[in-house]
């Protein structure tokens, strides 16, 4: 949590956190500045597989 709290960095640009439903207002606050307003919420399913795939892409 504290690492996810710091945002991205030169080393890890990009971090996937799995969230329950019932706490993702509480991801957002707790995220959104540090992370740019770049929190995204993905729903399992072949969207959001492209979506990570093109993410991690050397």
């Amino acid at each position: 949590m504290r690492l996810l709290g710091e945002g991205p960095s030169l080393c890890w640009p990009h971090a996937l956190a799995v969230v329950r439903r019932d706490l993702l207002g509480a991801a957002h606050r707790h995220f959104d500045d540090a992370w740019r307003g770049e929190v995204r919420e993905l729903v399992p399913g072949d969207a959001a597989m492209r979506e990570l795939c093109r993410l991690y892409e050397a």
